[in-house]
């Protein structure tokens, strides 16, 4: 008997060509014998895009072959995107439908009218109705359809499917054409080093293709992005043999692309390598298809040669260099993927002082003398306070600092750039540190817990070269202060501060038992670190002391999205024009000098690239928040700020479809927001004009009771001694 594979009215038959063709004259029972072994696996019924194992047993001549492998038709297509999960197997009730329905796979008449009658028969006496009843649910139900497929956008693409043997397991996929070809043409491979040298990046591998199904193989190349790569030879094996013996002398394959080709936005004939993060692959080209395998090693929580490892590890450089007026390096994902980094350099990294002390021998004595020195008994333990970019000091983490200075348990500093609009207000601080100074390096080796509004990463430069920096940043714990209330926009799987990531959070400060139940699932922390205080950012703010009578000051200021970062031109992306579109707005209803244009930190920058780097806000946000009657925005924190104030607050969300499509759902109910919630313009100028009628702003239309009981559920705190509160909670918990 040979295994046959076919699709019938949306359903996969598979099973073994009888030895002998059933004949109607043949009781049931005897087709079912001759038939032997099949099983019906509707189109819907398993995953999209992943393999998926068949229950159905093969022998060793069955296996490694190509059974089905083929484009689903308009009719299938819809079939499988309707369908219910279900797999039906050879059961008593279904073996009679189930041989109706795989009638074309033998060419042979398997269903006769004395046999429906029988079924109508058993039903009626009752026998088989509700195994009857079951079958029918299963086929016709087309209800739910989600969960198989991994975006929308890909279940537009044409849809391919097929079905193979595999290691003694038969197994099928339904997916875009590229990813079916990756589970026919398997890539073997182990990575052996990836590192700078002073020309070129060099990957060393073993690796090789498997092609048990005799595919057309093509060119194989290394790619970053899809700008640059480098062709190589691989072994192509017909047989299958997978990953235990290739470590192997022929298997070995060494390729390189030029540091200038990667580093330079004008050199080569392809496009750029773009700034950010690049994914490693390796593209192999079957048929007149381009299948992309990912390069990447999985990390894991383990000990190694006494050594614990963290998969936190992922994001440490693992090879770094400079190259024309560029950064670059290469390190892990989240889920193992080797990740190409490439960003502008700083201006302090064109500095010999830096240069020298964040070289790989000076920056390994110093990492390394800290681990020696952490184990001396009697050392006082030191705690690091900081805010984003160690560039500030107006979130209340420097008035948090000098309440824990006098701390006997623990020597607390405060780091902050020399360059900061800060720096001259607190330098006069013995315990003040200097950003990059001779003793910043020192006290960020000795480190034993990091107390900030920010991850650990912003006490030196975010996407940085050096090894052992980013190595510190995920040894020590993280107490994260916060500096807006989370209960607007969600901690997306990109974020930095979830478990597992660079920034994981071991305790934070939140305002209110509603918050606190979103971030101990969101953080999946214990709740006994989860501190219920309030943030001391809020000290720093006098609460409700705007009012009708204060200047009518508009302040505009959206949150960045992470998906426009790498936008040639910045005039593209929705951030600038929807700033744009509400600043132009606004100038029919106040003066241009009402309104304040604040950009997003991580957005401010790209901003001051276009039209509008004339108009925005240079100065400290906490000082624009002080003066702001009404406050627009998205999905930024800073509205509980704003509001916390005396401010009104107005949500304009034009993009909320695919901001929550990239960052997750966001987490207040329709019934929770503070202030009149927008999805375009048109609804947002019909807000100003009923609130701003005359340049005035009329605060009664934009601070109800309504909103004003909302707001004292989701921050319980206004009586100005949040940071007193925190410095008890550090105290008790032994940090200070």
């Amino acid at each position: 008997m040979s295994l046959k594979v076919s699709i019938n009215n949306g359903t996969i038959c598979i099973a073994r060509t009888p030895e002998k063709v059933p004949l109607l004259s043949d009781t049931f029972e005897n087709r079912r014998q001759l038939l032997g072994d099949y099983c019906m696996l509707p189109l819907g019924s398993f995953p999209f895009y992943n393999r998926y194992t068949v229950p159905y047993p093969i022998t060793p001549s069955e296996n490694e072959k190509l059974y089905l492998f083929r484009e689903l038709t308009d009719e299938e297509r819809q079939l499988a995107l309707e369908q219910e999960h279900t797999c039906t197997t050879a059961e008593q009730a279904a073996d009679l439908e189930t041989m109706k329905k795989i009638e074309t796979v033998f060419g042979v008449r398997l269903w006769s009218d004395e046999d429906e009658a029988e079924l109508a028969r058993q039903a009626e006496h009752g026998s088989l109705e509700d195994a009857d009843e079951e079958l029918a649910s299963d086929v016709d139900n087309d209800e739910d359809t989600g969960g198989r497929l991994e975006t929308q956008s890909e279940t537009d693409q044409s849809l391919y499917i097929a079905v193979f043997s595999h290691s003694k397991k038969l197994f099928a996929v339904i997916a875009a054409r590229e990813r079916v070809y990756r589970y026919l043409v398997r890539f073997i491979y182990r990575v052996k080093k990836i590192h700078f040298t002073k020309t070129d990046l060099v990957f060393d591998l073993w690796a090789k293709l498997e092609n048990p199904y005799h595919l057309n193989v093509g060119q194989t190349r290394l790619a970053i992005s899809e700008a640059r790569g480098a062709a190589v030879d691989l072994v192509q094996e017909k047989h299958a043999t997978g990953g235990k013996n290739v470590k192997q002398g022929k298997y070995r394959v060494s390729f390189s692309i030029p540091i200038s080709a990667l580093s330079d936005f004008s050199a080569g004939e392809n496009s750029p390598v773009p700034l950010g993060g690049n994914l490693c692959s390796v593209a192999v080209q079957i048929d007149d298809c381009s299948a992309i395998y990912l390069l990447s090693k999985k990390a894991s929580n383990k000990t190694e040669h006494g050594i614990k490892h963290s998969v936190r590890e992922a994001w440490v450089p693992l090879t770094a260099i400079y190259a024309q007026d560029m950064a670059l390096h290469v390190r892990r994902t989240a889920h193992g993927t080797y990740i190409f980094i490439k960003r502008h350099m700083e201006p302090i990294e064109y500095t010999p002082w830096f240069r020298f002390m964040e070289s790989i021998p000076v920056s390994a004595l110093l990492f390394y003398v800290a681990r020696l020195m952490n184990h001396l008994p009697f050392r006082k333990k030191v705690a690091l306070f900081y805010e984003k970019y160690s560039a500030k000091a107006e979130e209340g983490t420097y008035e948090l600092f000098q309440r824990c200075v006098s701390s006997k348990r623990t020597r607390c500093y405060y780091v902050i750039d020399k360059t900061a609009p800060d720096y001259q207000r607190i330098k006069d601080n013995p315990r003040v540190v200097k950003k990059f100074s001779f003793k910043y390096y020192w006290l960020f080796f000795h480190v034993n817990y990091f107390i900030a509004t920010d991850s650990p990463i912003h006490l030196s430069l975010l996407n940085a070269n050096n090894r052992y920096i980013r190595w510190n940043c995920i040894r020590h714990p993280f107490i994260f202060l916060q500096h807006g209330i989370t209960y607007l926009k969600r901690h997306g799987e990109w974020s930095t501060y979830l478990k597992d990531h660079p920034g994981e959070v071991n305790y934070v400060i939140v305002s209110s038992k509603k918050e606190k139940c979103v971030v101990a699932e969101t953080f999946h922390l214990n709740p006994d670190h989860i501190f219920k205080t309030g943030m001391p950012i809020f000290d720093s703010c006098e609460y409700k002391h705007i009012n009708q009578d204060s200047p009518d000051k508009i302040t505009i200021m959206l949150t960045w999205k992470p998906y426009e970062e790498s936008l040639d031109n910045y005039e593209d992306s929705t951030y600038y024009r929807y700033t744009l579109q509400v600043y132009e707005m606004l100038l029919k209803y106040v003066d241009r000098s009402q309104i304040n244009i604040v950009a997003h930190p991580r957005a401010y920058d790209l901003l001051m690239t276009t039209s509008l780097h004339d108009l925005v806000w240079t100065k400290p946000i906490s000082e624009v928040l002080k003066e702001s009657k009404l406050l627009i925005t998205d999905y930024s924190s800073v509205c509980w700020n704003s509001f916390y104030q005396g401010g009104g607050v107005v949500f304009f969300q034009p993009d909320l479809d695919a901001y929550e499509a990239y960052i997750g759902k966001l987490v207040p109910q329709a019934d929770e927001y503070i202030g009149p919630r927008t999805f375009t313009i048109e609804e947002l100028e019909q807000v100003i004009s009923a609130g701003v009628p005359d340049g005035t702003v009329h605060l009664d239309q934009f601070r109800t009771e309504e909103f004003e009981r909302r707001y004292n559920e989701i921050n319980e705190f206004h009586d100005g001694k949040n940071t007193e509160r925190v410095y008890k909670v550090l105290k008790k918990h032994k940090f200070i």
